[in-house]
């Protein structure tokens, strides 16, 4: 006679358990298998334990363990469900398991890197949609300073300091020439003031660019603000060609938008090159991860390790995500934008690392 050893009394208790699951699960156990470990459990019971006893037992252990592959002893006991307290003793307790746990944990990081996901690429897209519109407005504004300079080059002659434009008689040509410097005039403003509105739209807030202050609000820096709608008097021709504060202003607004342009282009470069990619490739790789979990939880095949790997793979595809768009900075030959690359290459990694495990063998050579 002799006792069973710990090993074989921690088997001896699941062994049930496990008998009764490839029967549920599994058919085509063998009797034999059954029989020499319902043995095992009624000599131990009957503290009939014997060395052949053991080793007919760990025989038909092996066979049942091999029987319910892929399904192991780690995987079934992690699906079991067992009682947890709640968040920092808030609430009752819960029964779960460690799958249904990492499931729900990996589907609220998925849900949070979609949302953040997507909130990245509005920015991104409606901040470069301004800095366009931006330096569509600068070319307004260049181009009508260049035609009023124009126009004041080549006045007519009876047009003199003191000349009123908006005088009726002043001949036909002189009155053209006149509406046509009040056209510039409004369109030069038109620019400055829609370079002011861009500068300060939501988007480049977020960005942490500096608001352009407006010097109508309280406290503002009356050197650095902006007047909206700030013209100077053109009603005579002297305010015109000697006063030239409507260009200073237009130039002044100017170089005030284009630095907040430039910080934003700058914030907006990070977020195309490292941000979003990165967050691209954790949500391609959480996808991956989620429907793993899925398949896991159905085959009851999801280990004690599993939540670190799959973390890990959260991990990695930020990694690939990032080096995806430095490698192709373009996009694929097959037409995918470098959003959809960094995406496709979180969610499927192993092709990815396959490719620069080959790069890095050649280097070997």
């Amino acid at each position: 006679m002799s006792n069973p050893t710990q090993e074989a009394l921690r088997a001896l208790d699941l062994s049930g358990c496990l008998v009764r699951f490839a029967t549920e699960n599994k058919a085509g156990l063998p009797a034999d298998v059954i029989r020499k470990i319902e043995s095992a459990i009624d000599a131990r019971a009957n503290n009939k334990w014997t060395v052949e006893t053991a080793t007919d037992f760990w025989t038909a252990y092996d066979l049942l363990c091999s029987h319910l592959k892929p399904v192991t002893v780690d995987t079934y006991k992690g699906a079991q469900l067992t009682q947890h307290d709640s968040f920092h003793g808030f609430g009752p307790s819960y029964l779960s398991s460690w799958p249904l746990r990492c499931a729900r944990r990996f589907t609220v990081a998925l849900f949070v890197f979609l949302i953040v996901t997507a909130f990245s690429l509005f920015v991104a897209s409606e901040g470069a949609t301004l800095v366009k519109e931006i330096n569509s407005f600068i070319l307004q504004g260049d181009t009508a300073v260049s035609d009023l300079r124009t126009l004041l080059k080549n006045k007519p002659s009876e047009i003199t300091d003191d000349t009123v434009l908006t005088d009726s008689k002043l001949t036909p040509t002189a009155r053209v020439w006149g509406n046509e410097v009040n056209e510039k005039v409004i369109r030069l403003f038109s620019a400055s003031d829609n370079l002011y509105a861009k500068a300060n739209a939501t988007v480049f807030r977020i960005l942490g660019v500096t608001p352009y202050q407006d010097c109508n609000a309280e406290g503002a820096d009356p050197r650095t603000c902006y007047w909206i709608g700030r013209l100077t008097d053109q009603s005579k021709m002297k305010e015109l060609s000697e006063n030239l504060q409507n260009f200073f202003n237009y130039f002044e607004t100017r170089r005030a938008v284009e630095t907040r342009r430039d910080q934003a282009s700058t914030r907006l470069q990070m977020l195309n090159v490292c941000i979003l990619p990165a967050f691209l490739g954790m949500l391609g790789a959480c996808t991956y991860v989620v429907r793993m979990i899925s398949e896991q939880v159905r085959d009851f095949t999801f280990a004690s390790t599993s939540g670190l790997r799959h973390l890990l793979r959260v991990v990695l595809g930020s990694i690939v995500g990032i080096i995806v768009t430095l490698l192709w900075t373009k996009g694929s030959p097959e037409g995918f934008s470098v959003s959809a690359l960094s995406f496709i290459a979180g969610y499927s990694i192993e092709p990815v690392f396959a490719t620069f495990d080959a790069f890095a063998e050649k280097f070997r050579r």
